[in-house]
C-alpha cells in the first residue's frame, strides 16, 4: 500500500488538481495523500532503507541549512512556513527510496511520469492551438518589441511556467528509452519514436530558450558514448541552429544579450550571498528582497541557504551522478568480480544486503518488464541496471542544464531524480552486489570544486556582460 499511495501522491503533486479543478482545493486532496503515503511506508521506512544511502543525509542538513538560514538572520517566524512549503516536496524523496523495491516498481514510476507528462502536452497543446490567451493552459506573452503577444504552453503547480514544464518534459524523455528492444520497429514506433515526438512538440510550444539549451545538451550527452564527442558537439550544434531557425523560442533571440534581466538577476544573488556567505538570506527570500527571481537555480539556492545549504545540496547530485555512473558503465558481471574479503570488510555493504535483500524478498512485485523478452536470465540481469542508470544520467543533465535558466531548487522533479538514483544504487545491492563509490573523500571534494566553480562561472558571465 506504501508503494501505491506514493505513487499516486507523486502524480497528484505534479498534476496541481486543486488548481487544475478549482472545486477540488478545499479538499486538500495532496495534504490527505501525503499523510497516507507517509503512514503506509513507514514500515518500509523503519526498515532503515531510506537512510542507508548518502543522499538522505544530505537532503537532512540541507532541511537544516533551511532552518539555520531564518535563525542566522534572527527571523524565526519564518521557519513553520518554511517547512511547511519545502517538505512536501522532500518527502518524495524518502518515499521513493523506501518503496522503489524492484525494478518492476521503479519502472512502473517511470511509466506513471511518462503518461503525465503525454498528458500534459495533449491537454496543454488543445489550449495553444485554441489560442485564447485566458486558458490556464497558456501563458500569452509579449515579443520582444511588444507589439503583438505569442502563446507558450504551461501546466498547473510548480509547472505553471512554461520553462519549468519544458524543464521537466526534457528531464522525463530520456526515461522513454527504457522501452527500447532491439529489432522491434513496431514496438519502438508506438512506445518510444511516438511519445518522444509528443514530449519534443510539447517543449516546443513552451518556446522556451533554456529548453533550447537542455535540448542540446541532452543530445550530446546521449551520443557521446555511442558515436564520439566530436560527432555528438556537430549533432548538438546543428540541433541548436535548427531549432532556434524553427522558431523554437517564440522569435525571441537566444543570446547574452537577450538575458539582460536574468544576469542582472544573478549579480543581484552574487550581492545577497555576499551579504550572508554562510547561511544565505533564508528560504523563498530571493523573490521577497529583490522582486524577481534569480533565473539561476544554483543561484538562487547558494543566496537562499548560503555556503552551508548549497554544499548539500550540490552534493545530492555530486552523489547521485556517480553512482549512476558507475551502474552505467559497470556491468554485474564485472561487479561480481570484486573480492569477497573486499565486500565482508565493507560496513556499507553490509548494511546495504541487510536492509535490501529482506526488503525485496518481501515485495509482491518480482516480475522484471525492462528486460528484453528476446533475453533471459543472467544476461538480461546484467543489463537493466546499467541500462537504468544511463537515462537517469542523461534526464539529470537535462534537468540541470536548464535549471541553469530557472529558479527551481526545491521541486519534485530534483527529489525524484535524487530518489530514482539512490533507490537503482539500493536495488543493485539487494541482488547480492556492491556498487565501489568513489572515495567519499573524494567526492566531498569534488563537491566542494563544483559549488565553488559554479559561483565562479556566474561571476565571471555577470563580469562579461558588464563590459560589453
Amino acid at each position: 500500500m506504501g508503494f501505491f499511495f506514493s505513487l499516486l501522491y507523486i502524480a497528484l503533486a505534479i498534476l496541481s488538481p486543486g488548481e487544475a479543478v478549482p472545486a477540488l482545493a478545499p479538499y486538500r486532496i495532496q495534504l490527505w495523500l501525503a499523510l497516507a503515503a507517509i503512514l503506509t511506508s513507514f514500515p518500509a521506512i523503519l526498515e532503515g532503507r531510506a537512510f542507508f544511502v548518502a543522499q538522505a543525509g544530505f537532503l537532512l542538513a540541507v532541511i537544516f541549512g533551511l532552518v539555520g538560514s531564518f535563525v542566522w538572520m534572527g527571523w524565526f517566524g519564518g521557519i513553520l512556513p518554511a517547512l511547511t512549503e519545502f517538505m512536501p516536496n522532500a518527502i518524495v524523496f524518502y518515499l521513493v527510496v523506501a518503496n522503489l523495491r524492484t525494478i518492476a516498481r521503479l519502472r512502473m514510476l517511470v511509466s506513471v511520469l511518462v503518461l503525465i507528462s503525454l498528458y500534459m502536452v495533449i491537454r496543454g497543446g488543445i489550449a495553444y492551438i485554441g489560442g485564447n490567451p485566458n486558458d490556464p493552459m497558456v501563458l500569452a506573452q509579449w515579443n520582444e518589441g511588444n507589439t503583438a503577444w505569442f502563446p507558450r504552453m504551461r501546466a498547473f503547480g510548480f509547472l505553471n511556467d512554461p520553462n519549468d514544464l519544458a524543464q521537466f518534459l526534457i528531464t522525463i524523455a530520456p526515461l522513454l528509452w527504457l522501452q527500447w528492444q532491439t529489432k522491434r520497429f513496431l514496438r519502438n514506433a508506438w512506445r518510444v519514436l511516438l511519445p518522444a515526438a509528443v514530449l519534443l512538440l510539447g517543449v516546443f510550444l513552451t518556446h522556451s530558450r533554456g529548453g533550447i539549451v537542455a535540448l542540446a545538451a541532452v543530445l550530446l550527452f546521449a551520443l557521446k558514448d555511442r558515436i564520439g564527442r566530436t560527432r555528438s558537439i556537430v549533432l548538438a550544434v546543428l540541433a541548436f541552429i535548427i531549432m532556434q531557425v524553427s522558431n523554437f523560442s517564440g522569435g525571441r533571440d537566444v543570446s547574452m544579450g537577450a538575458g539582460t534581466d536574468r544576469i542582472d538577476a544573478w549579480s543581484q544573488g552574487l550581492e545577497m550571498f555576499r551579504s550572508s556567505p554562510l547561511f544565505g538570506i533564508g528560504y523563498k527570500q530571493f523573490f521577497e528582497n529583490y522582486g524577481l527571481q534569480a533565473h539561476n537555480t544554483f543561484i538562487h539556492c547558494a543566496a537562499e541557504l548560503g555556503f552551508f545549504g548549497y554544499f548539500f545540496w550540490m552534493a545530492l547530485i555530486v552523489f547521485s551522478f556517480s553512482d549512476l555512473s558507475i551502474l552505467a558503465h559497470n556491468s554485474l558481471s564485472q561487479r561480481d568480480n570484486y573480492s569477497n574479503a573486499s565486500l565482508e570488510q565493507s560496513a556499507e555493504h553490509a548494511q546495504f544486503k541487510s536492509a535490501t535483500i529482506a526488503a525485496a524478498q518481501s515485495s509482491e512485485i518480482t516480475s522484471d518488464p525492462l528486460g528484453d523478452p528476446n533475453t533471459s536470465g543472467e544476461g538480461e540481469k546484467s543489463d537493466r541496471l546499467p541500462r537504468l542508470a544511463t537515462v537517469l544520467r542523461i534526464s539529470f543533465v537535462g534537468y540541470l542544464i536548464a535549471s541553469f535558466f530557472l529558479s527551481r531548487a526545491y521541486t519534485i522533479t530534483l527529489f525524484l531524480l535524487v530518489g530514482m538514483a539512490a533507490a537503482l544504487r539500493l536495488l543493485a545491492a539487494s541482488e547480492g552486489h556492491f556498487v565501489p563509490r568513489r572515495s567519499s573523500r573524494r567526492l566531498y571534494r569534488l563537491t566542494a570544486l563544483i559549488t565553488m566553480a559554479s559561483l565562479v562561472l556566474v561571476y565571471v558571465i555577470v563580469r562579461i556582460r558588464w563590459l560589453r
